[in-house]
């Protein structure tokens, strides 16, 4: 998996959150021996008073100059070095890309556009708003490359620590859990971090069934012979797939839990202080349109830690508005 994780993208928009996306990045970079993109779209990467601050301006202070567009760009271009020159960069392959966006107002798409140009392995972005009711993903460009991006979105929380101290990779079996695993062995080594892996076992008996047993029409030991069913399925499914996935050099542990999917991991992960969530998306099970809809905002906007997701391989989002970045 390491020698897959060689081209970094990362989003930048001179916040504080998207700083520290950007450090650890950095860290990532070094470790993985990657090439790192840092990318500002503007203007929906710039806040209006650093746009009217960096805006180029003709002899006459209210006249655009005709070459606007570019002078903008190599103005953020200019501020984007000089912060880059607070964190250490030494031996990182760097580069900053400052794309015109299509779609202003959207800057999620210049990142996919970039992501897309240069096949990268990973993308990047800080989680905005962290403090405010923990509703850290709604409506940001985090959410939107969750849900868009064919990439491996890693969506930093401000204070996670450059260390990786303990990584968890929720399971459901699906090929797109096997890929999240893979990745999360990959950090998890890298960092010399634990590692859990967690199968929520959900209620085998749909509320629908249990009005069935409550009426005689399924008995309880029925019920109880489906659940010892699915346990025993679910062991042998974990039994395989942890034999298909390289966990040399990690120490490891298998965590089998019941529960409401989203409402399991969120407490998991609040009450173990753990650093990354590495977990798949459009999976089977309870991981099937977790990262969209109702089910992903619940998750989303509790989730104490930096949160890892990997579509399966075979994911494609039609779309219009990729383009080859300047």
């Amino acid at each position: 998996m390491s020698e897959r994780l060689k081209k970094i993208v990362v989003g930048y928009d001179f916040s504080e959150p998207s700083t520290q996306a950007v450090r650890v990045a950095v860290d990532f970079a070094k470790r993985f021996g990657a090439t790192l993109s840092v990318v500002t779209a503007i203007p929906g990467h710039l806040t209006s008073e650093l746009r009217i601050a960096l805006e180029p301006r003709g002899p006459v202070y209210h006249e655009i100059p005709f070459d606007y567009e570019n002078r903008l760009q190599e103005n953020v271009h200019h501020e984007i070095r000089k912060k880059l020159a607070e964190i250490d960069t030494e031996g990182v392959d760097l580069r900053v890309e400052v794309p015109i966006e299509l779609k202003p107002t959207k800057p999620f798409v210049s990142l996919l556009d970039l992501a897309n140009f240069v096949e990268t392995d990973l993308i990047v972005v800080g989680a905005t708003g962290m403090g405010r009711l923990r509703k850290w993903l709604v409506g940001s460009t985090a959410e939107r490359l969750v849900r868009k991006s064919r990439f491996p979105v890693y969506v930093v929380k401000s204070d996670q620590p450059i260390e990786l101290r303990r990584v968890l990779c929720p399971v459901d079996f699906s090929d797109a859990s096997r890929s999240a695993l893979e990745f999360g062995a990959t950090f998890a080594r890298a960092y010399r971090a634990n590692l859990d892996i967690l199968h929520v076992m959900e209620p085998v008996v749909s509320p629908q069934v249990g009005a069935l047993v409550g009426l005689g029409r399924l008995s309880q030991a029925e019920g109880a012979t489906l659940k010892a069913e699915a346990e025993t399925n679910a062991e042998a499914k974990f039994e395989r797939l942890v034999a298909e996935v390289d966990l040399s050099g990690i120490k490891w542990q298998r965590q089998f839990s019941e529960g409401l999917a989203e409402y399991v991991i969120v407490d998991h992960v609040t009450d173990n202080s753990y650093d990354l969530v590495s977990m798949g998306s459009l999976g089977r099970g309870f991981l099937r349109g977790m990262l969209i809809g109702n089910t992903a905002e619940k998750v989303l906007r509790s989730l104490p830690a930096s949160l890892l997701t990997v579509k399966p391989d075979d994911f494609v989002l039609k779309h219009r508005f990729f383009r080859r970045v300047r």
